[in-house]
Formats: structure tokens, C-alpha cells, sequence
């Protein structure tokens, strides 16, 4: 660690030098000093790591080397800064850069201050190392002592208690395997290489050696996610000591002087601003919890906040990474071009975001990523003198000069491209401009035409346009909205040209009359279409019916609002899709499926006439949600065919009214069943008795169904059950013998019934956003077995609840675990409930059950959209 830090800052004190700065400012004599201390220092930098895990006064030697080095790198990067800025304002004032500029005197005198005193420091540290005996030169290539084994495994054996094998086996990597590969701990960035690609090329070394672990990969194939061996990590966190800090829970009021690094990790961790004053050598601040305003520390590299106090951005100038989360951007525009390093920019769920006309004087961008800021509406102009930019995820197409595709022709831009606004492209030449063939490097294409695309009286070429935005062979993903064409390009209907596409998705391309040839791409895994109201089959092309299949390795179709589909393919009697697994059908009124032995996963929206073919043609149907049909009064007779179904779903079916007994008496495999916004639901029927196997029950909106059947009793596997938006609790639910958790929320009742006290199974009770309800049963003191009671937003039952001095207090003393108003949403969402419920229909994941913080964030995110 204490070596690759040094590296850098030698190198940056070179180019210190090179540029003739450390004469300019008077540091000249400084410079050369630090130089030799630093040179010196480094030959015995391996030997010092060694031994700092047997030696305290080393691994404080090194301590003090590090914090140095800091200082350091901060007063060299200043320098840069200072030097780009005075060049800067040259160019607009052609005033002459001297030492006697006005706005250099005080750096100079300031500078030159701190450069003796970083000197001085070094000096001391070169001459300490003296006292430690340490050799030069040893490298990890070197053979390893039988004394150093010892001595590790010793030292280790407190962190790593108990786990013997394990240990030895770290050890061993540590000082005999390693030792046999290149060295890791400086990697030259030489030629054409790109510094991500060198990272990219480090991580995979890592891997390959398992210090990652459990890496995990995205729809796409692309990792995501790894985790580090526990070994690992735990000898990483002795060594690093103090300069890592993570906030995992509570509260902190208090920081290390010597914290480099700070993570908060919980949405329920927080920390006091004031605790920021004394980390001034913090360089990282990663804030993934709730902390209201940024830290002012000068010298910050990289910073993630929900935040939306920015103001401290203007004394970040240091800062190489900055990613924010939510807020406002009305604040950004200034602010961003104050970071004269910035290299990476993320930007996530921001509303009412304009990126700053000045964007293109920060040289030193990267990555610019935004997510989820649907409000952007233009880009800066001249995008294109990013000339290093690489990542740039969503781009707006403009009307105005330096806004138009001529912007993307020489970024070498990889990853995700989000093109919209393409209804401003005036013909198929500006198209062309972007260059996105020779773009190799990415991975995910949007194409996205706005609501004005190929309006009346418009000369646009719009199929010309597409052809010229011809990608890479290389794509994984590819997006396309709005288009208003009748045809769709060769290189889309060319199956060889994108042969390793895994994921499809063409939305609202109204005027389109056929699909190309998408049973024959060889690696295509999902496949979304929705709004083509001409098209009458999925894939027209012909088939070799004996040897040739489609849609070879397709496991997720998305089909909505095609009024004239068909069938799959034109051809009849072609084996397809022996891959399926999960099938969505949405506004489709005649399309027939062959027998798919392999779905597991069926949604069904609008489309009463599907379900009849579901039972003979899906056997092994697993999870089934039906969705707004209008009509339906009884489930299907068909349904108690499916005597694997192991989830139902049901969610805005008006005219359900109940339950048929025969249908339920099939469902003998079912463990969770989700009834939504189902305003006529009178009845289950006591066919529930065959639900043996049920784990989980959701009821949400159902006003009719104020009474559970009374053979409740026989649900011996139910533990888990859902109240949402009714205005009472169903009588009967105290029947059910094995309860662990009751989940109330958003009801309207003004009490509980005093039958809640007879689920004496009941271990968890949830009560959120009931804010008609006054109080608790006296009876709930009779639940000995509920080891947790929560409350949020419930105004009247909090006071009530208080500790000691609330009125219910009596009667919940016995609970272990009490939580009060643990969510702090507004007040006003909960009136929006039901409507934005309906509107967020399709995310059933909020339906799954999860821990606190995963299902207040879903049920958040419902609200929201």
C-alpha cells in the first residue's frame, strides 16, 4: 500500500520538475531533497511491509510514511491545479504568466511553506528508517525465510482464531504463490493502454489467484459483483488500521484522525458533520446511508452522497470521483465545473438535471454516467472535445450547433449509449457522424425517437437515419423506441451482423409490418416487444424444420399491445424456444403457444383468452400472476390443472368475486398467494383447506373481504400474512395455528380487534402508515411468544406506545424488541397508495417478502413512480 502511494507521488514530483514548477515557485532545493529522501525510502519500502506485522515501531514508521506521502500528493496536485488554471486565465486574458502575477504571490509564499515543511517531514522519516536495519532492494520474487513464515502465522493467529486450515492456506498464497507471479503492486501504463483496461487486467490477475471470490455477472454476462476473501479482508483491515473506517449501524460522533477512507453502508447509519473537522486527510467518502451534507474536506478524491446540500463542492478541487444520488440538479450547473480533476461523474435519479454549458473544460472526464434522470433534456454543446471520455451513458440529441451526432464521432466510448432525441437528426449523413461501428468497445445500445419523430410535413429519412447508426458486431444489448419506420435496416435484419446479441427490446414502433429474423440469432436470451400493431408473427423467416430451432437459448419473452400477432414464427411446425422460462402476454387477443415443458413463469395482462391454453400447454407452470382482466368473476376452471403452481398472483381484477372450491382443491403445491386491489372480492371459499403447502398470504385492497373462511385451522404451513389498505382485518386470520408474522399497513380501521390476542404463534407484528389507528387490544399481552413489535408512522398509536409513559405501554412491556416511527416517509404518499399501487402494477418483486429495509425501499419506489 505504502509503496504504490510513494510510486505515484514520485512520479507526480517528476513531472513537477519536468514542468519546471518547482523552479517557477522556488521550491527547486526542496524538490531535489525530497526526491533523494523519497528514492532512498522506497528501495527498503518491500522490506519495511514485511516486517511491520512483526514490528509495531515499523508498521508506525510506515504510518507516518503514508500520511506523509498524502500531504504530499495534495501539495503537488494544488501545484497542478494552480499551473492548468493561471494557463487558463492566460489564454483569456493574454496577460503573461510570471512570478509576479497578482494571483500567484500568495500561492508561491503559501506553497513554498508547506514544501519546507513536507521536506523536513521526509527528512525525518529517511532518517528513522536508519534505526529499523532495513534491506534494500528485497522483492516478493525473493526467497522467503523460514523466520518470516513463523512469525506470520504467530502474528495471525489472533484475527484468524479457529481457522487453522484455512490460515495456512493464505499464508501459503501469500509467500509461495504469489511470490512466483509478476508483481501486482505497480503496473506501468504504457503506450495506447488505457488506465481501465490496465485495472481491468489487475482485477482478472486477482481472481484468477482468488483474492476475489463469488464474482457475479449481470443479464449480460459483465461481472458486477465480487467479494473478498474473509481472510483477506481481515488481514487488509489490520494492516490498513485506522485510515478505513465502514459504518455499518448507528450513529457516529467521532472519526480518527488518521481516517483516509469512510464508507457508510446503512440507510439507518448516520454521521455528525462535526465529526468531519478533525479527518482533514479524508480522501474518500462513499455514503450510502442518510448524511444531509457533503464534508468540506479540501483534499477528497472520491465522493458518493444523496445529499442535496452541495455547496462544499467549490472546495473539492482535488476530487476525482463524485457520484450523486437523488435531489435536485438545478444546483449542479456551477458546482461540477469548479472540479478541475473531476475524472468520473455519476448521476442517478436526479430531477430537473442540465449538465453546465462549461462541462467540456473538465479534460480530465472519463466516465460521465447518468441513470434515471428523465427530466435531461440536451446536452452541453461540443461534447466532443471530451477527447479522453470513454463512458458516456446517455446522450441528448440537439437541434443546436455542437449538440448534434458529429459530437460522438471520435469518443472512444464503450459500455452503455443511451442515444436520444433522435427525431432531431435532419438526415442519414448526421446519423452517420456518431461513427457507432467503430465504437468496439460497446456493450449496450439505446435508439431512442420522441414523440414529435416523423411528424407531418417532415423530409427526415427516418429509415436512412437508422441504417446510418449501424453498432459494433460486438453488441450484447440492443434497445430501440419510437421508431417510426416502416422498415427496419439491413444490419437489424442481417442476423450475422449482431450474432451475439442476448437481449432484444423494441418498443412503440408502430408503423413497423414485420420483425427481422430474431429466432435465428444463436445467443439471444430475452426478447421484449410491446406496440406494433401491424405485425402478425415474431419471426417470418423460413426454417430447416428438421435440424434448425428457434430461438435456440431464449428464456424471457415480453409480448404486449400487438393487437394482430399470430404465432411465433410464420412457418408452422418448427421446434421453438426449448429454453423458455419465463413468458409475459399483455394485450394480445389471438396468439397460440405450442407446448413449452419449460415455463416456469407466466403473466398474463388483458388477456382473459390465454389462460385456457395454460394448463395444457404449460405443465410445469411454477409461478402464475394474472393481471387487470376485465370480466373475470371466478378463477378459470383450467387453474386446478397446475398442480405444480407454487405462486399466484392476482392483481386489479375488478370483478373477481371469489374463489371457486374445486379450483383451489388442484392448487396443492402453492406456498404463496398475493390478492391485489381486488375491490369485489367477497370470499376465498373453504377450498383454502387443500392450500396445505402455503407459506405466505397478501391481501392488498380488498374491501369486500372482510371474513376468512372458517377452516383457516388447516393451514398449518402459513407463517406469513399481508394486510394493505382494508379497513379492517378479516375475521378468521386468528384461526390460523402456525402465524409468525402479521405485516399491517395503510389500513383505515380505528382499533384492532381483541381477537389479535388469541395468535399466540405470533413471534413479528408489523403496524405502518395506519394513521386512523387510536390504540392497541389490551389483549396483545397475552401474544407471550411476539419477540417484535413495529411501528411507524402512526402518530396516535406511537404516543400511546411510548416507553413508560404511554397509555398501551402496560400491555407491550413484555416485548423484547420494540421500534417506533422507524420510516419517515411524508405524510401525504399514503393517500396516493392504492392509485400508485395500480400504476406500479408490474414490479412484483415488492410483493416478495424481504427484511425492513428492502421492503420499506420497494414499497418507497411504488409510491414514487
Amino acid at each position: 500500500m505504502a509503496e504504490a502511494l510513494l510510486v505515484i507521488v514520485i512520479e507526480n514530483l517528476g513531472s513537477f520538475v519536468q514542468n519546471q514548477l518547482s523552479t517557477y515557485w522556488g521550491v527547486d532545493q526542496q524538490t531535489l531533497k525530497l526526491s533523494s529522501n523519497l528514492t532512498a525510502i522506497r528501495a527498503v519500502l518491500r522490506d519495511a511491509e514485511r516486517k511491520q506485522i512483526t514490528s509495531h515501531a515499523v508498521k508506525d514508521w510506515l504510518q507516518k510514511l503514508t500520511d506523509s506521502a498524502y500531504v504530499l500528493d495534495d501539495i503537488l496536485d494544488e501545484c497542478s491545479i494552480h499551473s492548468t488554471k493561471m494557463h487558463s486565465d492566460d489564454d483569456r486574458h493574454t496577460s503573461c504568466l510570471s512570478p509576479l502575477h497578482p494571483k500567484d504571490i500568495l500561492f508561491r509564499f503559501h506553497i513554498g511553506k508547506r514544501m519546507k515543511d513536507i521536506t523536513q517531514k521526509f527528512h525525518d522519516i529517511h532518517e528513522e528508517r536508519l534505526t529499523f536495519e532495513l534491506r534494500v532492494g528485497v522483492t516478493e520474487k525473493q526467497a522467503v525465510d523460514d523466520d518470516w513464515r513463523q512469525t506470520v502465522s504467530v502474528i495471525t493467529e489472533p484475527i484468524f482464531c479457529g481457522r487453522d486450515q484455512d490460515r495456512e492456506k493464505i499464508v501459503k498464497f501469500l509467500l509461495e504463490d504469489a511470490s512466483n507471479n509478476e508483481d501486482l503492486s505497480i503496473y506501468p501504463i504504457v503506450g495506447n493502454v488505457e488506465v481501465e483496461d490496465v485495472g481491468n487486467k489487475v482485477w482478472k490477475k486477482l481472481y484468477r489467484r482468488s483474492f476475489f471470490q463469488e464474482a457475479k455477472s449481470d443479464r449480460l454476462g459483465m461481472i458486477r459483483s465480487c467479494k473478498m476473501h474473509d481472510l483477506f479482508h481481515d488481514l487488509a483491515k489490520s494492516i490498513m488500521g485506522e485510515e478505513c473506517v465502514i459504518i455499518e449501524k448507528g450513529r457516529l460522533t467521532q472519526l480518527p484522525t488518521r481516517v483516509h477512507h469512510l464508507h457508510v453502508l446503512n440507510y439507518d447509519a448516520s454521521i455528525n458533520v462535526a465529526a468531519f473537522k478533525k479527518a482533514e486527510s479524508l480522501r474518500t467518502f462513499l455514503d450510502f446511508g442518510n448524511s444531509l451534507r457533503v464534508p468540506s474536506t479540501h483534499c477528497l478524491r472520491a465522493l458518493s452522497t444523496r445529499s442535496s446540500l452541495l455547496s462544499p463542492l467549490k472546495d473539492l478541487a482535488h476530487l476525482r470521483y463524485l457520484s450523486l444520488n437523488w435531489g435536485s440538479g438545478a444546483s449542479l450547473n456551477n458546482l461540477i465545473c469548479q472540479l478541475p480533476k473531476l475524472q468520473i461523474l455519476k448521476l442517478q435519479d436526479i430531477s430537473q438535471l442540465r449538465l453546465p454549458k462549461e462541462l467540456t473544460q473538465l479534460q480530465d472526464l472519463r466516465h460521465i454516467v447518468i441513470n434515471r434522470c428523465k427530466s435531461m433534456s440536451e446536452m452541453p454543446p461540443n461534447i466532443g472535445k471530451l477527447r479522453h471520455l470513454r463512458t458516456l451513458s446517455t446522450f441528448v440529441v440537439g437541434s443546436k450547433a455542437g449538440c448534434g451526432l458529429a459530437e460522438l464521432h471520435s469518443l472512444k466510448l464503450g459500455g452503455t449509449l443511451r442515444i436520444k432525441g433522435l427525431e432531431n437528426v435532419p438526415n442519414e449523413w448526421d446519423a452517420k457522424e456518431a461513427n457507432l461501428i467503430g465504437k468496439k468497445d460497446l456493450n449496450i445500445l439505446h435508439l431512442s425517437w420522441g414523440g414529435s419523430a416523423n411528424s407531418e410535413g417532415s423530409n427526415v429519412n427516418v429509415e436512412g437515419v437508422l441504417e446510418a447508426l449501424q453498432p459494433p458486431s460486438t453488441l450484447k444489448s440492443f434497445v430501440m423506441k419510437g421508431y417510426k419506420g416502416r422498415q427496419l435496416s439491413s444490419w437489424i435484419r442481417n442476423g450475422a451482423v449482431l450474432r451475439d446479441l442476448v437481449e432484444v427490446t423494441l418498443f412503440d414502433c408502430d408503423n413497423c409490418e414485420e420483425l427481422p429474423p430474431l429466432g435465428k440469432l444463436p445467443q439471444l436470451k430475452r426478447l421484449k416487444v410491446r406496440g406494433m400493431k401491424n405485425v402478425k408473427w415474431i419471426d417470418g423467416e423460413l426454417y430447416d424444420g428438421v435440424e434448425e430451432k428457434a430461438f435456440p437459448l431464449l428464456e424471457e419473452l415480453r409480448v404486449e399491445n400487438l393487437p394482430k400477432l399470430e404465432r411465433m414464427l410464420r412457418e408452422e411446425g418448427v421446434e421453438m424456444l426449448p429454453r423458455l422460462s419465463q413468458l409475459t402476454i399483455s394485450g394480445v387477443s389471438n396468439l397460440k403457444f405450442p407446448r413449452l415443458l419449460s415455463v416456469e413463469d407466466v403473466s398474463i395482462c388483458e388477456t382473459a383468452f390465454f389462460m385456457e391454453g395454460v394448463v395444457e400447454n404449460m405443465p410445469c407452470l411454477k409461478t402464475l400472476k394474472i393481471e387487470e382482466i376485465k370480466g373475470l368473476v371466478v378463477l378459470p376452471d383450467q387453474l386446478s390443472g397446475l398442480g405444480a403452481l407454487q405462486e399466484l398472483h392476482i392483481l386489479g381484477c375488478d370483478d373477481l368475486e371469489y374463489f371457486p372450491e374445486h379450483v383451489l382443491e388442484g392448487l396443492t403445491s402453492l406456498r404463496r398467494l398475493s390478492i391485489l386491489l381486488c375491490y369485489n372480492l367477497k370470499s376465498l371459499s373453504e377450498g383454502v383447506r387443500y392450500l396445505t403447502c402455503l407459506e405466505s398470504l397478501s391481501i392488498w385492497s380488498c374491501p369486500e373481504l372482510v371474513t376468512l373462511p372458517s377452516n383457516m385451522t388447516q393451514l398449518t404451513a402459513l407463517q406469513t400474512v399481508r394486510i394493505v389498505g382494508c379497513s379492517t382485518l378479516p375475521y378468521g386470520l386468528q384461526c390460523v395455528p402456525s402465524l409468525r408474522t402479521l405485516d399491517l399497513s395503510h389500513c383505515t380501521c380505528t382499533s384492532l380487534p381483541d381477537w389479535l390476542g388469541d395468535m399466540t404463534s405470533l413471534q413479528k407484528l408489523e403496524i405502518k402508515f395506519c394513521g386512523f389507528l387510536r390504540s392497541l387490544p389490551s389483549s396483545i399481552q397475552r401474544l407471550t411468544n411476539l419477540s417484535s413489535l413495529s411501528i411507524g408512522e402512526c402518530p396516535y398509536l406511537k404516543k400511546r406506545c411510548e416507553r413508560e409513559t404511554g397509555e398501551d405501554w402496560q400491555y407491550i412491556n413484555h416485548i423484547p424488541e420494540i421500534i417506533l416511527d422507524y420510516y419517515t416517509f411524508p405524510e401525504e404518499k399514503t393517500s396516493r397508495c392504492s392509485e400508485s399501487i395500480r400504476r406500479s402494477s408490474r414490479s412484483w418483486n415488492c410483493f416478495k417478502p424481504a427484511n425492513k429495509v428492502v421492503s420499506s425501499y420497494s414499497f418507497d419506489r411504488i409510491v414514487d413512480e
